[in-house]
């Protein structure tokens, strides 16, 4: 059995950046990552999902299918970078129910609200206002290995940041202490 991939998790709002950052730690970082993402997972489905009767995958069913594709692939010794957007704290800890044992950077992916609404209108597949919804949300119930703020940082520099954190030995995993700690209060 292969050596479990490690995991980056990109956690913002919509438009926030996610996707753009993954693109650049996969061209700075010295070893592949996949990158997969929730939207991708969203674009599986049918084309005929705007009708509820046609296609009736709930939120909480999608993001399952999310962080057991990353589970999987990371259990496949892939290394992988997966964006979202946790919106509740159980989702969280679903997400880290499908990865048991890997080692997990959680970044936060800080932008302004007008940044991300100015983004979001550039978007053919968000509606106006889509991201303002859940902009505070996503960030209320979530501690951070680190945080970058693509308001300020070019995608190079936040890479960098995220690369620099992959690289510190002594970190000890946000969502590591979280596993254990929920661990523990199952026993």
């Amino acid at each position: 059995m292969s050596s479990l991939g490690k995991v980056i998790v990109l956690s913002g709002p919509s438009s926030s950046g996610k996707s753009t950052l993954s693109k650049a730690i996969q061209a700075l970082l010295d070893v592949p990552y996949w990158h997969i993402s929730l939207d991708m997972i969203w674009y599986m489905q049918p084309p005929q999902r705007e009708d509820p009767n046609w296609y009736p995958t709930s939120a909480a069913e999608l993001m399952k299918a999310f962080s057991r594709t990353v589970g999987m692939l990371s259990r496949l010794g892939i290394n992988v970078i997966a964006e979202t957007g946790f919106l509740d704290p159980s989702e969280i800890v679903d997400f880290l129910s499908d990865l048991p044992e890997a080692d997990i950077l959680f970044v936060g992916v800080f932008c302004t609200l007008d940044e991300i609404e100015k983004r979001g209108i550039t978007r053919p597949d968000r509606e106006v206002g889509y991201s303002r919804g859940h902009y505070h949300r996503v960030h209320s119930h979530s501690e951070y290995d680190i945080q970058v703020d693509t308001n300020v940082l070019t995608p190079e520099q936040a890479a960098a940041t995220v690369k620099a954190a992959l690289e510190q030995s002594s970190l000890e995993y946000v969502l590591t202490r979280t596993r254990k700690a929920l661990t523990s209060k199952c026993q």
